[in-house]
């Protein structure tokens, strides 16, 4: 696919001069009615409904590059810190300085007429995006839409899968766009790989939907969901969880600032599950290590 022009007409309809507001919040208390760290995990991880590759859940294989795209300088190093500090936590890798920016965070006024611009400009190329990721997109409902690309090939080359999330623009192209993306860059890192492994992740962030959250708040909710491929704005109920952040906020209730500690399980839980088992086994290890790591810090919660 040719994702040259569809990055760079992406690039030409951004927005420059937004930021976040950096209220400091208070983080709310881990409390789970009525059932077991066993039941809560196990719906916990159905619920937030990750996509699944060849009958696998996906991961980041890669050290991931992040860049900030249409931020202002500090704000967005403020979030990139924030994002990479909790990649590290989970145990994963970013990339050196020069690396090729294979994650990028773009704040937009208009997402929905972002989307659509592209659709128009670059039908061919938009088109390879996959029917969901470009109606969740297009319908301008969340205040972070995420597109992500895989890498599902076998050691020949060979396409394994040809129904999973076609790859977004690739953040390479941005090359020529001083001030926007890191200098050296080099070629796509979309490669051959045997294993479903995340490629290119974009988040945009709908600057009218972002009212007050926190630069810690946004960052986390941005890191859950690109970490663990989320397209889908799926919130699940058992335990607290960062990615209710902007429904709190409608609410008017008291977010969030960070990962909730069963944000942080699952997602340890998911970069340690086993790579060449089905989906089903590896929700039965994150439900299993979420269990162990929380059990190990609730008392007030049945075990």
């Amino acid at each position: 696919m040719n994702i040259r022009l569809l990055f760079i007409t992406f690039l030409f309809v951004l927005f420059f001069e937004q930021s976040v507001s950096a209220a400091v919040r208070e983080n709310e208390e881990i409390i789970v009615d009525g059932r077991t760290v066993k039941q809560a995990t196990k719906s916990y991880v159905k619920q937030v409904s990750l996509p699944k590759f060849n009958g696998q859940y996906a991961i980041w294989d890669t050290p991931i590059c992040l860049e900030m795209i249409g931020w202002e300088p500090h704000h967005g190093q403020s979030i990139k810190a924030n994002i990479e500090e909790i990649i590290k936590d989970i145990g994963h890798k970013v990339g050196k300085v020069g690396c090729t920016p294979n994650m990028g965070v773009v704040l937009s006024s208009d997402p929905a007429k972002l989307f659509k611009n592209l659709r128009t400009s670059v039908p061919r190329q938009y088109s390879e995006l996959s029917p969901e990721q470009r109606r969740n997109a297009e319908a301008g409902q969340q205040a972070v839409s995420i597109l992500m690309g895989v890498d599902q090939r076998s050691s020949d080359g060979r396409v394994l899968d040809r129904d999973a999330l076609r790859p977004p623009p690739a953040l390479n192209d941005l090359t020529a766009y001083a001030g926007l993306i890191m200098n050296n860059t080099h070629g796509s890192l979309i490669g051959n790989r045997v294993k479903s492994n995340f490629a290119v992740g974009i988040a945009v962030v709908d600057v009218g939907q972002i009212d007050g959250a926190t630069f810690e708040g946004l960052s986390s909710y941005i890191a859950l969901r690109m970490l663990a491929g989320m397209t889908r704005d799926k919130k699940p109920s058992s335990g607290p969880t960062i990615l209710t952040l902007f429904d709190d906020l409608r609410m008017e209730n008291v977010p969030l600032t960070t990962l909730s500690q069963w944000d942080s399980a699952f997602l340890r839980g998911l970069y340690a599950a086993p790579r060449d088992e089905t989906a089903g086994a590896q929700r039965h290890a994150i439900v299993k290590s979420m269990r162990k790591t929380l059990s190990e810090g609730l008392d007030t919660i049945e075990k």
